[in-house]
């Protein structure tokens, strides 16, 4: 049983879990199998949204909504609609330039590097 919790419960060691009230224990000990099946719970309900999104995506759209709502955002699909047998995803743009410049920033900085440790390893 200890095990089982302090697998679940990261946070606690074996020492911290047998030092807490009994009744504590036994509570949270109890919540990790809620806890396990509603994780089941929505692992089900992904894989019958990815088998069946509906038509024209319909249900897959307010599955994310749900879901969405749950966690108190939303994500940017770009306006995209969402379209069955497409898994939506969330998009960002570069700027232009922007990846030449991080390239071209950090090869500089690996040549600096490069010459200091060439200056510290043969000395003159």
């Amino acid at each position: 049983m200890v095990g089982r919790f302090v697998h679940y419960y990261a946070g606690y060691t074996i020492e911290s879990a047998l030092k807490m009230p009994w009744r504590r224990f036994i509570v949270m000990l109890r919540k990790i199998a809620e806890l396990q099946a509603e994780d089941d719970l929505r692992a089900l309900e992904i894989a019958v949204m990815t088998a069946n999104p509906g038509k024209r995506g319909e249900h897959l759209r307010s599955f994310i909504r749900r879901l969405q709502k749950q966690i108190g955002s939303s994500a940017d699909t770009g306006g995209k609609p969402v379209v069955a047998g497409e898994i939506p995803s969330i998009f960002h743009e570069a700027q232009p330039g922007s990846i030449s410049a991080e390239y071209e920033r950090v090869k500089a900085e690996a040549e600096e590097l490069e010459r200091k440790r060439a200056a510290t390893k043969h000395p003159r």
